[in-house]
């Protein structure tokens, strides 16, 4: 990324990179569903450390933020100290959102970003990530729908017993598309 291999970099490092990330599962790795909301918007622990005052949580701090962001990022609940297992899954993925695009990625990880969401707040999650891209950052989709990678991507590509292919070119040829992620070689390119 930008230059650097960050295969075998540690995770405190990547985060240096200024790297966000939406989990394929926002309930079992994206969100700790017995904590606020509040608290799950600072999950990250680059996130916390803006939030110490000495060996204690700014607590006024926190409360503002989460505030801010529940307001931004349009999550319907009760307020901060609502549990996230209260929420529905478009609100719960909002959370994960607010949480992750607030600090600004340059590079963003979604995998499923919108698995199992209705079709409202799939608009919402796929708007957030045309907007990483308006503001010139990267966004690396990884994605079941087939859907979703056309309306999201400038650049395809698809993984078949672990080989990546590319298949931009064949946007427009869903066929040849289905051909790759069944492991077909013997594709022309014309």
């Amino acid at each position: 990324f930008k230059g650097q291999l960050v295969t075998n970099l540690p995770s405190s490092k990547i985060r240096q990179l200024k790297y966000g990330y939406i989990p394929n599962d926002r309930q079992t790795a994206g969100l700790i569903l017995n904590f606020t909301i509040a608290e799950n918007l600072i999950l990250n622990i680059h996130r916390l450390n803006g939030y110490r005052k000495g060996i204690r949580l700014d607590r006024k701090r926190i409360a503002a933020d989460a505030d801010d962001l529940i307001s931004r990022y349009d999550v319907r609940t009760t307020g901060r100290q609502a549990l996230a297992k209260s929420l529905s899954g478009g609100n719960q993925q909002k959370v994960v959102l607010a949480r992750e695009l607030s600090q600004e990625p340059e590079l963003l990880l979604a995998v499923n970003p919108t698995r199992g969401l209705d079709i409202g707040a799939t608009d919402y999650v796929h708007q957030r990530l045309l907007e990483q891209q308006q503001n010139h950052r990267a966004v690396l989709l990884i994605t079941t729908e087939l859907d979703e990678v056309l309306a999201l991507s400038d650049r395809i590509f698809v993984m078949y017993n672990g080989k990546l292919t590319e298949a931009t070119a064949f946007r427009d040829e869903l066929s040849k598309i289905g051909l790759l992620m069944t492991g077909s070689e013997s594709i022309s390119r014309e």
